[in-house]
C-alpha cells in the first residue's frame, strides 16, 4: 500500500475502547470473509464502525472502503460515529445505502449504456405521474387502484433485470410510442424521455454494467478492498448479486 493513514497511539486506544472479546475478534479480523451474529442493542453498527477505523489504521484509504446499509438515517449515523474515531477527513461517501451506492456508481458508469451522467432519479410520486400519462395514452382508467397495480406490475417486469439490454442501451430496441399498446414499453419510453431512473432502475443498471463491461468491473474490484453490510439479513437476492 503506498500510502498509510497515520494513527497515533491516542486513535488506536479510541476506537478499540470498551469493546468486549468478541467484538475485539470481529474488528480485528480483515482478511477474508466474515459474518457477525448478534441480537438487537448488541453493538453490531459498534462493530462495524469500529472495524473501518481499524482499517484505515491499517493503512488502507477511505476509498478502498465500501459500508452499505438500508436507510440513509444508519448511513449518516454511521459516518458519524467514524469521524468521532478517525483524524479529520479519513472516511468518504462509500458510508451509504445500496441505493447510494449505485447512484455513485452510475455518476461515473452510465455513460458506457449512452445515459448522461446528469440522470433523474425519481421517486413513487414521480412515478405515478408517468404511471397518469401512460394510462391517458392507452385510454385506461386512472383510479388509485389502477396507478398501484400498474406500478407494481412493472416493478414486477423489472425484477428479472433483462429489460435493461432490451430497452436501455445505446443498441436497444427504440420503442415507437405512438403505435406502442404495451404498459411497460410505453412506461420506459416516458423514463427514457426524461433520463429518468427509479430505485429498481438503480440497481439494476448497475449489475448489467458490471456484467457487461469486464473492464469496468476489475477497476470497481481494486477499487474496494473491503464490503461491509450492516444487518446483511435483510439483502434480497439482487442486493446479493451486486455484493
Amino acid at each position: 500500500i503506498e500510502s498509510v493513514v497515520e494513527f497515533d497511539d491516542t486513535l488506536m486506544e479510541k476506537y478499540l475502547e470498551g469493546l468486549n472479546k468478541n467484538q475485539m475478534e470481529a474488528v480485528l479480523y480483515t482478511e477474508g470473509p466474515s459474518l457477525v451474529i448478534a441480537g438487537a442493542g448488541s453493538g453490531k453498527t459498534r462493530v462495524l464502525t469500529c472495524k473501518i477505523a481499524h482499517l484505515l489504521s491499517c493503512g488502507y484509504m477511505p476509498w478502498n472502503i465500501l459500508a452499505l446499509t438500508f436507510t440513509n438515517k444508519a448511513a449518516k449515523e454511521m459516518t458519524q460515529r467514524i469521524a468521532k474515531l478517525v483524524d479529520k477527513g479519513n472516511y468518504s461517501d462509500f458510508v451509504c445505502t445500496i441505493h447510494g451506492f449505485c447512484v455513485k456508481f452510475l455518476r461515473a458508469e452510465i455513460y458506457h449504456i449512452g445515459f448522461p451522467k446528469s440522470f433523474t432519479i425519481i421517486d413513487v410520486e414521480d412515478q405515478k405521474q408517468i404511471a397518469h400519462q401512460v394510462l391517458d395514452h392507452l385510454g385506461v382508467d386512472k383510479s388509485v387502484k389502477n396507478i398501484n397495480s400498474f406500478l407494481s406490475g412493472i416493478a414486477g417486469r423489472k425484477s428479472t433485470g433483462g429489460y435493461v439490454e432490451t430497452y436501455l442501451t445505446q443498441s436497444a430496441n427504440k420503442i415507437d410510442v405512438e403505435n406502442c399498446r404495451d404498459e411497460f414499453e410505453l412506461y420506459i419510453a416516458m423514463q427514457l424521455k426524461l433520463f429518468a431512473l427509479d430505485f429498481d432502475d438503480l440497481i439494476h443498471l448497475t449489475l448489467y454494467i458490471l456484467h457487461a463491461f469486464p473492464d469496468v468491473l476489475a477497476h470497481w474490484q481494486q477499487e474496494l478492498n473491503y464490503v461491509m453490510i450492516d444487518e446483511a439479513q435483510d439483502c434480497n437476492t439482487t442486493d446479493w448479486n451486486l455484493v
